[in-house]
């Protein structure tokens, strides 16, 4: 009997899936990742979507430090509108 992924059966303990029961016929390492050459694109070259998932992409932050900012810009731009009235 084949279980898909998701079916597998849990260790009622930790609720972590068990183990398999069975050895693999054989492992094999995919090496074809490792012979890619590095290129650079040139970015004028690029559409705006382009540009726009590559940043998304890039982005390291947490949400939590993204809404701090988020919010300490929303509340400069509130204040600016206060001021200017």
């Amino acid at each position: 009997m084949l279980l898909a992924e998701d079916d597998q059966p849990e260790d009622e303990e930790t609720g972590e899936a068990a183990p398999p029961t069975f050895d693999p016929d054989e492992i094999k390492f995919d090496e074809k990742g490792k012979k890619g050459k590095r290129g650079e694109v040139d970015v004028a070259q690029l559409t705006d979507d382009q540009l726009a998932e590559m940043w998304m992409r890039r982005l390291q932050t947490s949400p939590a430090d993204f809404l701090r900012h988020r919010f300490a810009a929303e509340l400069a731009d509130t204040q600016k509108k206060e001021d200017q009235s």
